[in-house]
């Protein structure tokens, strides 16, 4: 807020020294209006996830979702929940997958981070041999309602996604995995009826 303010009389002193107040306050103004509007989306979300682990803890029960020569696109990064990848696993079903634990060495049993060679940079995840991912064949183990990874079982080898793809608004919110219903082609709608079922729900 300080900073808005500060900037804000400055641009009002660039105008005239008279108007240096005046552009304190607007700055101010449009901090406070900055800080309600992410509380009021962080505490939105947050409700809904609470909800949803609430199910996940009374339910007791868990998905395994085993996975073979599916196809895969790397959806571009528009937040700080990289890679994001979604995978066509068959049956007209995607699998959606995001966030930075898809780069934790202990992800896949590692206890660190290996010593990086110069082949690691062309695996999206960054790690080598045999724990480079996507695959061609693994077991995601997740849980139902939250979506949270509990396990990511490897096999098979190294599956580079066929492309990347801009479907993605700041504003989606899906968690660490989502299974939708639909053709991969049709992702970009896909997520956007996702999104606007969470917004109804929320």
């Amino acid at each position: 807020m300080w900073i808005l303010a500060k900037i804000g009389g400055a641009f009002g002193n660039g105008i005239d020294v008279r108007y240096q107040s005046t552009g304190e306050w607007i700055g101010r103004v449009f901090a406070l209006w900055f800080l309600i509007y992410f509380s009021i989306d962080f505490y939105k979300h947050g409700k809904k996830r609470r909800k949803l682990a609430a199910l996940d803890s009374d339910s007791m029960s868990v998905q395994e979702i085993r996975v073979k020569d599916p196809e895969v696109v790397e959806i571009k990064l528009v937040n700080a929940n990289s890679p994001i990848v979604c995978f066509d696993i068959g049956d007209d079903t995607l699998l959606y997958l995001q966030g930075q634990w898809l780069y934790a060495p202990q992800t896949y049993g590692l206890k660190e981070h290996p010593s990086k060679g110069k082949q690691q940079d062309k695996f999206l995840n960054y790690l080598p041999e045999p724990y480079c991912f996507p695959r061609t064949e693994f077991v995601l183990v997740r849980t139902i309602n939250t979506g949270e990874v509990l396990s990511l079982s490897l096999a098979g080898q190294y599956l580079l996604p066929e492309k990347k793809v801009d479907v993605l608004k700041p504003e989606y919110d899906f968690g660490q995995s989502r299974i939708f219903k639909g053709p991969i082609d049709e992702l970009e709608r896909i997520l956007q009826d996702a999104h606007d079922e969470n917004e109804t729900q929320s």
